[in-house]
């Protein structure tokens, strides 16, 4: 019975020695490897305790702070790489990360600028890894150099800013000569206004001086010559008299004006013998001054024509001036209720005031008719849109 109980005895304590071999061997194996990734990884390897004591310190690490293994373990981890106004705040968290409960914990990265052995300071990623090792929490970090990234980054948010600071820059610049724009705008508005205003005041001049001479010339014929001479000039200082008072200084509403112009004429011609009435209605256009006037003086040769010969021996008449645009046209029409024109106008043998209708129609380059319809007709057609120069 003893020797078998000294036979098991010697059995089992030769397992366990066997066992205890080849756990040992798998230890120093592990050990090996452990050591061998460590030894063979790119990125730096600091194991540390929960007071911040270096525990592991791999090659890449040296390579990295160029501070040697046996210098490095066993020291203050945020003594040795990290920089003096920095250690405060990274012992602080390093402590928060001890006191968060292992069911909480959560491997983070985190960026911090670390020092080199020569006193030199790098940016760096570290990521951190907990773990739990004989009873002892470990914090293992992951180093790498992010100077390039930081780098590259700081150029990135550079270039950023410089464009940012060009397109302000060029902006202002841009604000500023569209106020300068804006300015000559609003001073060439300005100075157009005003010479369309002494335009204006120099036709009157002119127009006063005519009525002045008018009434000094014994002769019927010269008064009437130079009466119509004033319409004339009256109907082309009413354009500028327009333009000034509009914001468009290139056209007019040339409707409304050629109201103004046949009130005009009305008040002019108009006598005690005969009372003649006038319709002015179509279409609401807008004209260029040049066209404006061309137009306008036709309007007041034809106008004038009417009240001078189409009512004689009548104590009253009507005139219908009618504006439209029929397609890319323009006609305008003046009819009268009188006599009817004599058949030479209408055949081409005029009066001096049909003679320059004729003329400044041409001018638009347009077409007049002539026509008798209960009373005379008188159409211009022109093209609505100016024709470009040859």
């Amino acid at each position: 019975m003893t020797a078998v109980f000294v036979v098991t005895i010697i059995g089992v304590t030769a397992l366990m020695t066997l066992l205890l071999g080849v756990l040992t061997t798998e230890l120093k194996r592990a050990v090996a490897r452990k050591a061998a990734i460590q030894d063979a990884a790119l990125d730096a390897i600091v194991s540390v305790d929960v007071t911040g004591r270096i525990i592991e310190y791999n090659p890449a690490a040296f390579a990295l702070f160029g501070i040697p293994a046996e210098q490095a373990i066993g020291r203050d981890a945020i003594e040795l790489l990290v920089p003096r106004l920095a250690r405060e705040r990274v012992r602080t968290e390093l402590a928060e990360h001890a006191a968060s409960p292992a069911d909480g914990w959560r491997d983070r990265r985190v960026r911090y600028v670390l020092l080199r052995a020569d006193g030199e300071e790098f940016p760096a990623e570290i990521a951190i890894t907990r773990v739990l090792a004989h009873d002892e929490t470990l914090f293992t970090g992951f180093v790498r150099d992010v100077s390039i990234e930081v780098n590259a980054e700081a150029e990135r948010r550079h270039s950023r800013e410089m464009l940012e600071l060009q397109v302000f820059e060029r902006t202002a610049d841009l604000i500023q000569a569209n106020e300068q724009v804006r300015q000559s705008l609003r001073e060439k508005d300005v100075l157009l206004g005003e010479i369309h205003h002494r335009v204006k005041n120099n036709l009157q001049v002119i127009s006063s001086l005519l009525h002045l001479q008018v009434e000094r010339l014994p002769s019927a014929a010269a008064r009437h010559a130079l009466a119509e001479s004033q319409s004339r000039i009256q109907s082309m200082a009413l354009v500028h008299q327009l333009l000034y008072r509009s914001k468009d200084f290139s056209h007019i509403e040339f409707l409304d004006y050629l109201q103004t112009v046949v009130d005009s004429l009305l008040r002019s011609y108009q006598s005690e013998a005969i009372n003649v009435a006038a319709t002015v209605d179509g279409d609401r256009l807008q004209l260029d001054i040049d066209r404006a006037i061309t137009c306008g003086l036709i309007v007041t040769e034809l106008v004038t024509n009417a009240l001078r010969h189409a009512f004689i021996d009548r104590t009253i008449g009507h005139l219908a001036i009618t504006l439209s645009a029929p397609g890319g046209e323009v006609l305008l029409e003046v009819r009268d209720d009188g006599s009817g024109i004599p058949i030479e106008a209408v055949e081409g043998t005029a009066t001096f005031g049909l003679q320059i209708a004729r003329t400044l129609t041409q001018q638009l380059a347009g077409d007049i008719a002539i026509g008798l319809d209960n009373g005379t007709v008188i159409q211009i057609r022109f093209p609505r849109a100016m024709r470009a120069a040859a």
